[in-house]
């Protein structure tokens, strides 16, 4: 994948959501573990979880082009795992801006206006990149 020099934050995400559990005790399955492979490099992987059983992996990508390998192995005393991972680029661009001036009849009364979450300036890109599902380790192509 090729990541443009004027993204910022470039961000691999990767939601793991595992397959239902049927015919045992356990109503969670166990995490499994998961590295990224970063050109030839391990990649540092921070992870959060989602409501549910699903999780997040995140892993900060260099500008330039890249070549990630995600590996998903089973958890520490699993015989495996099973489910679906889906694949995001996430990152911030910068905004081409210019001002609109607007002359009104009269006098404007001002409203109150919602906090931003974040600088109006920067564009939030988001690409989804594909959905796989996993199994033991073998995986299905089975998105783009």
């Amino acid at each position: 994948m090729e990541i443009p020099g004027d993204m910022r934050d470039p961000t691999l995400a990767v939601l793991l959501t595992p397959d239902p559990v049927s015919g045992t005790e356990v109503s969670e399955p166990p995490k499994p573990v998961v590295t990224v492979d970063l050109d030839g490099a391990a990649g540092l992987v921070s992870s959060g979880e989602q409501e549910g059983k699903s999780h997040w992996y995140l892993t900060i990508l260099p500008s330039g082009v890249r070549s990630a390998n995600v590996i998903v192995s089973p958890g520490k005393d699993a015989a495996g795992w099973k489910g679906k991972a889906y694949a995001w680029l996430l990152a911030g661009r910068e905004r081409q801006m210019g001002t609109v001036s607007v002359e009104i009849a009269g006098t404007a009364t001002p409203r109150p206006m919602p906090p931003l979450v974040r600088d109006a300036s920067i564009e939030r890109v988001q690409v989804n990149m594909g959905e796989l599902a996993i199994t033991s380790g073998v995986i299905d192509r089975a998105g783009r």
